[in-house]
């Protein structure tokens, strides 16, 4: 799964004291994009995608833990089937915080 095009996926971790992190993602590119929170323009109809969304309410241990950073970065170094934005965006963000992946969407 060699995309034919480039774009930025970028990650940002941040500490929101008592032990809770957010995880907030930024994707320029189409492969996920149908995850991100979406609005139309009143006036011409379009669709508005966020490129940025962000997982609240995250506990410290599970951003400490091994196992998601290894899952995350593997998505980057061997892109398959079964490393990509589906699984990223069903799977591994909804397990930092136990959570829906869209109940995240109110809670900035």
């Amino acid at each position: 799964q060699q995309p034919d095009y480039a774009y930025l996926c970028l990650y940002i971790v941040r500490n929101c004291g008592d032990g809770m992190y957010s995880f907030t993602v930024l994707n320029t590119g189409k492969d996920g994009s149908e995850y991100h929170p979406a609005s139309f323009d009143a006036e011409t109809g379009r669709e508005l995608k966020q490129m940025a969304m962000t997982i609240w309410n995250i506990p410290s241990q599970r951003l400490a833990d091994s196992t998601f950073w290894t899952l995350l970065f593997r998505m980057q170094v061997y892109p398959s089937k079964k490393n990509n934005a589906h699984f990223f965006y069903t799977k591994l963000l909804p397990s930092l915080n136990s959570q829906p992946l869209l109940s995240n969407v109110d809670q900035g």
